[in-house]
């Protein structure tokens, strides 16, 4: 009883097609409301692309039309305001998604292009080398860790690519004296503050900005000095964090209990748990050849005035780059464990025979 009461005590958090349904019905509730005005507007040609400008000193009020025809099919009259009627409501998902195609076929393309790197291994991978290399060194460990997560986050809007990493991590905070939430401060504080603070992130900055119909990635200086200040902030918090802990453990918030079982080898936890796929040559290609495809990207955007289809079709280019060195990767394990398979039968096949000729040449004498 005591469970179907706690249940269905929970609040139920909507569908978020109904959300955006709720919020566009609010929206043009509030244009009955609202006192109406306009600007006027001209294009300009901006870097080569047309862009449609306020005229500042321009503004100007506007009566609303409000009818039973403006109500329900959203009549408009020249010169008055006319609020979002019935038919403007029921159309607004359809006209949003027609007007901004770029951007939500933008966004799809990514998504599928962080979908391949995530099917290679290569940022689990890589995170797991970096364990490797510094799992004796729990602060310096925990600085670069972070620096990675919020570049990740910042540039890329990395951020649930790093979840699969979490049980290592916390294997790692077991092993260095650390608590549960150390552990999961050092991926997820960082991802998010990264996040936040975006420099170039295509999902935050690039749809954003596109919408606004500003040169992309401006303002870019001021962007990265607030993400040092704010990484800076969170690294700082987790270190006071993490030493407190290590001169005083009941401090935890979250601690170990003391039957958990004892962490010997963060390397071998880690195949353990399965998480961290071996680190090997392709990752390498993977890796360098996506940062050069991504730094051409800005490139491009900053001096060739590329916009949000360019920039889908350069990280198109990284999917299928990144597809094509992990499948020959893939195709070459293949071959290796095949060869290796015959390799072994042939031994056995040449054991047999030097077994069978000693056998013969006995019977001979």
């Amino acid at each position: 009883m005591s469970e179907t009461k706690t249940s269905r005590s929970r609040p139920r958090v909507p569908h978020v097609f109904v959300l955006l349904a709720g919020a566009i019905l609010f929206c043009s509730l509030l244009t009955y409301v609202v006192p109406s005005g306009s600007y006027e507007r001209e294009s300009r040609l901006v870097e080569g692309h047309e862009r449609t400008l306020v005229v500042p000193g321009t503004y100007h009020h506007l009566e609303k039309n409000i009818s039973l025809r403006s109500i329900i099919l959203g009549e408009q009259i020249p010169g008055k305001a006319t609020p979002v009627g019935l038919h403007g409501f029921l159309t607004a998902i359809p006209r949003g998604m027609e007007a901004a195609a770029d951007i939500i076929f933008f966004i799809f393309i990514i998504g599928g292009v962080f979908g391949i790197l995530q099917r290679t291994g290569v940022i689990t991978a890589a995170i797991g080398q970096l364990l490797h290399r510094l799992e004796h060194r729990g602060p310096l460990l925990a600085i670069t860790l972070m620096l990675v997560f919020a570049i990740g986050g910042s540039t890329l809007g990395m951020g649930e690519e790093f979840i699969p990493l979490i049980p290592v991590f916390m294997l790692l905070a077991h092993r260095l004296g650390y608590d549960r939430v150390y552990g999961m401060a050092v991926v997820l504080v960082a991802a998010d503050t990264g996040f936040a603070a975006s420099t170039t992130n295509p999902f935050t900055i690039g749809v954003a900005q596109g919408i606004a119909e500003i040169k992309l990635y401006s303002g870019l200086a001021l962007r990265i000095v607030f993400l040092a200040c704010a990484l800076a902030l969170a690294i700082v918090h987790i270190l006071r964090y993490g030493a407190r802990i290590k001169r005083d453990p009941s401090a935890a918030l979250v601690p170990f209990n003391d039957d958990d079982p004892p962490v010997e080898s963060l390397a071998e936890q880690a195949a353990a748990t399965a998480t961290t796929p071996e680190y090997g040559r392709h990752h390498s290609a993977i890796l360098i050849s996506c940062a050069v495809i991504f730094a051409f990207i800005l490139y491009a955007v900053q001096t060739m005035g590329w916009w949000l289809p360019e920039m889908a079709g350069g990280f198109l280019l990284m999917g299928l780059v990144a597809t094509a060195i992990g499948r020959k990767s893939w195709r070459f394990r293949r071959l290796r464990r095949r060869l290796r398979r015959s390799c072994a039968a042939c031994g056995c096949c040449a054991r047999a025979a030097s077994a069978c000729s000693s056998t013969r040449s006995g019977f001979r004498r």
